[in-house]
């Protein structure tokens, strides 16, 4: 009798095992077509910064580029306001304007990386973007195109000041010291010797990157 109950028990456990193993479906990748707009698959992609879902092809920070068309220049006027929505990493952020998401570079600096395909993340590149969400996230701001530079970059985003409450944000970040000053291509912005002359502050305090990752914006975490 004893023998029989334990079969019998053994077997209900096993019925169960095989139950519990068909209801469960195993998690299948994501695409872009599993969304119904960007906003979704960039909320996704914010909750996953490792990405494994592979939404972020061009390693930009922004999901499913191809369900957003690129801003060309004729969109971008020299000044426009809008509220910050996302921060992407130190130096690129998303902005709602008359309600289109747009993606932008902030003009006349560089952060440490954290998204760029093939590449380690960098130090410093975490506090980099937790120093700009301070700033600007869910904040109005102010969005100025330099004259000096392109409208719109080669990804599809806007370059421009960011300006929050009058103060721009661009030179907070090299003041704190988790951004640089940065010419593209040899041309200067308009506002570099301000930008510079924040830099040699943060430099000669040892903030930021200066003191936590000995003054090199692109090296290894």
């Amino acid at each position: 009798m004893a023998r029989a109950r334990r079969a019998r028990w053994a077997a209900a456990l096993a019925a169960l095992a095989v139950a519990g193993c068909a209801t469960e479906a195993p998690v299948a990748d994501r695409d872009c077509t599993d969304f119904s707009d960007q906003a979704a698959a960039q909320r996704h992609l914010d909750a996953d910064p490792a990405d494994s879902d592979r939404l972020d092809g061009n390693g930009d920070g922004v999901a499913c580029d191809s369900m957003t068309p690129p801003l060309t220049a004729d969109q971008i006027a020299p000044e426009r306001r809008g509220r910050v929505v996302t921060v992407i990493d130190g130096d690129t952020i998303k902005v709602e304007v008359d309600g289109r998401a747009d993606t932008v570079r902030l003009v006349g600096i560089d952060t440490p990386e954290s998204r760029r395909p093939e590449t380690p993340v960098e130090c410093g590149s975490k506090k980099a973007a937790t120093a700009l969400r301070h700033l600007v996230l869910d904040r109005d701001v102010v969005l100025l195109s330099d004259p000096t530079q392109d409208a719109v970059d080669k990804y599809g985003r806007a370059l421009a000041y960011v300006e929050v409450d009058g103060r721009d944000a661009g030179e907070a970040m090299v003041a704190s010291g988790w951004a640089k000053a940065y010419v593209y291509g040899g041309v200067e912005f308009s506002r570099v010797a301000a930008y510079r002359a924040a830099q040699a502050a943060a430099a000669n305090r040892r903030a930021g990157v200066h003191g936590s990752c000995g003054g090199d914006f692109h090296r290894a975490a």
